[in-house]
């Protein structure tokens, strides 16, 4: 498995953002159903349900597919567009750019697996795997 990317980021609202360094604007207001699903998403960018409210997060990002590493707690799937090669992660009360992960442009599956690991802390681990004709067709 290939890790990317380690950092910590602080979450806030209930929420982290991973979106494409091109969006200007990411995130989008959150409905009932969206905070029930976990997220809510628009193309090249989407906005995660945290398990805790306020915290810090022990962020990985993997460029390959969603490999259980510890109990996770919640488990999100979806897809995710690479539009500039460069993706940020961010809780939404950070402004500046220091979370850049590049990822080669295209269709991905982001998988997002959390788990709380002490009191105000959770594991937040990152999976983009490359969506290809032979995996569109298997899956």
């Amino acid at each position: 498995m290939k890790k990317t990317f380690s950092d910590t980021i602080y979450f806030s609202y209930n929420q982290f953002l991973v979106f494409d360094k091109s969006i200007t604007l990411p995130g989008k207001a959150w409905t009932e159903e969206d905070f029930n699903r976990g997220f809510t998403h628009n193309r090249g960018h989407a906005a995660f349900r945290t398990l805790l409210e306020f915290g810090d997060g022990e962020l990985n990002v993997y460029t390959d597919s969603y490999q259980a590493l510890n109990p996770d707690e919640m488990v999100i799937e979806l897809p995710f567009e690479v539009l500039s090669g460069e993706v940020l992660v961010a809780g939404p009360e950070e402004f500046e750019d220091q979370r850049m992960v590049r990822i080669d442009q295209g269709e991905y599956r982001l998988t997002v697996a959390q788990t709380v690991i002490d009191d105000g802390r959770e594991r937040i681990d990152l999976f983009f795997d490359k969506v290809t004709e032979s995996t569109c067709l298997s899956g």
